[in-house]
């Protein structure tokens, strides 16, 4: 396979036409290098380190319209940005000896996507996976060297200076190994956000492949909804999921009522039918000072049409304690509107939430 050798241009990746290297990339009309060489290309490069510059041409307006697009592509951003993880993981790769492509935790990180919140899997040093069970008995200071006899080249892409990194189906199913269900749901949601992959193609890699863990992976999916726009949304879904409380829709236009510019006003979940809505609030609600007057003024007017809209932070998340208070709040508020009691279950396995939603979808 043959294309053109790369060389460092700013932050981006310029090709060179009249040599070779083997390496597959392309560039798109902005000028930016697409470090994969499958034909479902990304329309944006994930192995280039993103950031507005001005090639080819650019106006000033272009640079701030690609500015905004990416704003609104990569947020909300992690403590440490996506974009570093991404640096550190490829300048690691840079300098190490891999006996296979990377792959867990560290293909995550080169896919420029968020990690799951909670893994067994450790970033101290890279990922690696081969295919044959010898390699992966080598002791590497460089890697953690992983064994899938199941390997082969469809599952691997290859970065501009020729990486080789799992795709995007692949470290998704890899990752379930270390990895609880509500995590592995969470990050195939942010590779689907991303544009990464789309639900479509993890079914069909975990209903072809053969690999460990396949059953949380079909429970995973179950669990999936691709409209979330976050992984605290997710992780506030699950939540009210695992306390047996259902019915709710992710990022959901409220009909009948828009912003002053005619945008549309969502809420990250929503009851339609009880005019229940959720929505996780960030720091930056609380720091940004037209965020926090945008959040006021859409909650009073949904208050206005008779929606209660609840606010939800990390603190309600962070432990079993405040998990269950705020599931009781909510079923408190159903119980409410509905005016009769609300059953709340104590939190279930995700096997069972699982399996419960797939009646649910049955029925």
């Amino acid at each position: 396979m043959s294309s053109q050798p790369v060389r460092k241009w700013g932050t981006c990746l310029e090709i060179d036409s009249h040599q070779s290297t083997g390496i597959s990339t392309s560039i798109d009309p902005n000028g930016f290098c697409h470090g994969l060489s499958t034909a479902d290309t990304p329309l944006s490069c994930v192995f280039c380190i993103l950031r507005p510059q001005p090639r080819f041409g650019w106006t000033t307006t272009n640079v701030l319209q690609y500015r905004r697009n990416m704003n609104e592509m990569y947020k909300p951003l992690m403590a440490r940005s996506l974009e570093e993880r991404q640096s550190i993981t490829w300048e690691a790769c840079r300098g190490a000896v891999l006996l296979g492509p990377v792959s867990h935790i560290s293909a995550v990180d080169m896919w420029k996507v968020e990690r799951p919140s909670q893994t067994n899997f450790v970033s101290d040093k890279l990922h690696v996976t081969v295919s044959d069970p010898r390699l992966s008995r080598l002791s590497s200071p460089d890697a953690y060297v992983h064994c899938w006899s199941g390997l082969d080249s469809r599952h691997i892409r290859y970065t501009t200076d020729g990486i080789g990194v799992l795709n995007a189906e692949t470290t998704w199913a890899l990752m379930a190994k270390g990895t609880q269900v509500d995590g592995l749901t969470e990050l195939g949601e942010s590779m689907i956000r991303h544009g990464r992959t789309t639900e479509s193609k993890l079914r069909d890699f975990v209903e072809h492949e053969t690999f460990q863990c396949r059953a949380k992976c079909y429970d995973a999916l179950t669990l999936m909804d691709s409209r979330s726009d976050s992984p605290k949304e997710t992780q506030t879904r699950l939540c009210l999921y695992s306390y047996g409380l259902w019915g709710f829709t992710s990022n959901y236009s409220v009909p009948g009522i828009s912003f002053d510019n005619g945008a549309a006003i969502t809420l990250d979940l929503a009851d339609p039918e009880l005019l229940i809505g959720i929505e996780y609030d960030g720091d930056h609600h609380r720091t940004d000072r037209t965020q926090w007057r945008r959040d006021a003024w859409k909650r009073r007017q949904l208050e206005s049409m008779g929606w209660t809209v609840v606010s939800v932070t990390q603190l309600d998340l962070s432990d079993e304690p405040h998990r269950a208070a705020f599931a009781m709040n909510i079923a408190a508020i159903r119980a409410r509107k509905l005016g009769r009691p609300i059953a709340l279950s104590t939190p279930l396995p995700w096997r069972k939430v699982a399996c419960r939603m797939r009646r649910m979808r049955r029925i």
